[in-house]
């Protein structure tokens, strides 16, 4: 199987908007995709900070977390 890279956003794409919690199936995919090879990585343009809670929730899921921050 050829090893893709995938990137994805928090809000909206992996978390609730009403409740900012991590979709269960999403992180369960995630885990599946890691897993089998891909890699896997979040992209988002919160500062660190904001993205701390999701980071620990997906800590021994996802290996990269990749912030892009604009000053």
């Amino acid at each position: 199987m050829e090893k893709k890279y995938l990137f994805f956003d928090i809000d909206g794409t992996l978390t609730d908007r009403a409740t900012g919690e991590i979709v269960p199936s999403a992180k369960e995919v995630l885990q599946r995709l890691e897993e089998n090879g891909h890699f896997v990585a979040i992209a988002t343009g919160r500062a660190h900070y904001k993205a701390e809670n999701f980071t620990l929730a997906m800590a021994g899921v996802l290996s990269w977390m990749i912030q892009k921050m604009f000053i």
